[in-house]
């Protein structure tokens, strides 16, 4: 992961502003893919984009694909088909496995070595990505985008990844980028506290949407203490924005501001499942971990190639503005081509 970060920023193109979803989304899909898919598509540049773009063409969906999912509306025969190209590519990759006897130290080999049938290793694979994909890079820049507005969290990120770095250095030779990539996952997790309150922030304010639960079950239930009811075979919808921008929960809601998870003020915690981005209850995202790594490696790692600064598509500092979040939408959304920032590259 890191030495994708590293490849992947020391290729970026300072002399003009960058599409931060268009960079970004490709990053996050070729750490997905080593993580939980093909090492054959992450290393070939080509097949990288290519098979990107199927993903970005079935983006999104409604309401109304999620309580009809039979239902066939463009978007979702715009998914079948990627989902085929898909499994056609997929397939191709794990023959030429096997004709050749070549192995490789990924999931998809895992699950062939399990002796899994390639229909269930390429849907394991599309889910893995899809939820892997989306919802990381829109963290991701969106932090990225916030941190370019606000002086006093911007230097407490890049002071916190510099003192990681001084930690750890053996020579001045050394890169920060270089030293960053000796850290071991422990290392992430554990050392990165102002970037994970960042990341939360982001999650309250950006990453928007909606709960969808269907009542399967053979009579209504009531939801306790409101005396509301769910009939069988009915959903039951509940907006996160509901509690995420509730001013009885957090002060100046519409306000990005990570010091409110400070423990100090824990705002958060003033009441049971008030903060929903990583899910709540029994079943919290199973992704968060690798999610959590991922996003904290690749803002790491951006701090320690560039200086930064929000600009328009022209590189006006002063014309620059952040996108009006929607919190109307079923899900967060990718934005490529609305926001772009300046990069100036460490010595």
């Amino acid at each position: 992961m890191a030495h994708n970060c590293k490849t992947h920023f020391e290729d970026i193109d300072t002399n003009s502003p960058l599409d931060v979803f268009e960079s970004i989304d490709v990053l996050i899909y070729q750490i997905t893919l080593r993580q939980l898919g093909s090492a054959d598509i992450a290393n070939d540049p080509d097949l990288l984009r290519s098979t990107l773009g199927m993903f970005l063409r079935s983006e999104g969906g409604s309401a109304l694909e999620v309580m009809f999912p039979s239902l066939p509306t463009p978007s979702k025969r715009q998914r079948m088909r990627a989902g085929e190209e898909l499994h056609m590519i997929y397939s191709n990759i794990m023959q030429n496995r096997r004709d050749t006897g070549r192995t490789e130290h990924d999931a998809m080999q895992a699950m062939m070595d399990a002796g899994e049938s390639d229909v269930d290793i390429s849907v394991f694979i599309m889910g893995a990505t899809v939820a892997g994909l989306f919802n990381t890079t829109i963290m991701l820049v969106w932090t990225l985008m916030f941190l370019s507005r606000n002086s006093e969290w911007y230097q407490k990120v890049q002071d916190e990844v510099f003192a990681a770095v001084e930690k750890r250095r053996c020579s001045e030779a050394e890169s920060g980028a270089d030293i960053l990539g000796r850290l071991a996952v422990e290392d992430w997790e554990g050392e990165f506290t102002m970037v994970n309150y960042c990341l939360r922030e982001t999650i309250r304010l950006a990453m928007h949407g909606a709960a969808f639960r269907k009542n399967t079950g053979s009579k209504d239930i009531e939801i306790a203490g409101t005396g509301q009811v769910i009939p069988k075979n009915s959903y039951a919808v509940y907006p996160v924005a509901d509690v995420h921008l509730n001013p009885e929960v957090y002060s100046h809601p519409h306000n990005w501001d990570p010091s409110r998870f400070l423990p100090s003020r824990a705002e958060d915690k003033k009441e049971s499942h008030a903060y929903l981005g990583w899910g709540s209850g029994l079943h919290p995202c199973l992704g968060m971990r690798f999610a959590k790594v991922e996003v904290t490696m690749c803002v790491a790692m951006f701090f320690a190639h560039f200086n930064f600064k929000l600009v328009d598509k022209q590189g006006s500092v002063e014309n620059a503005r952040l996108p009006t979040l929607d919190h109307g939408r079923v899900s967060a959304a990718r934005m490529p081509g609305q926001v772009f920032l300046k990069c100036e590259r460490r010595m």
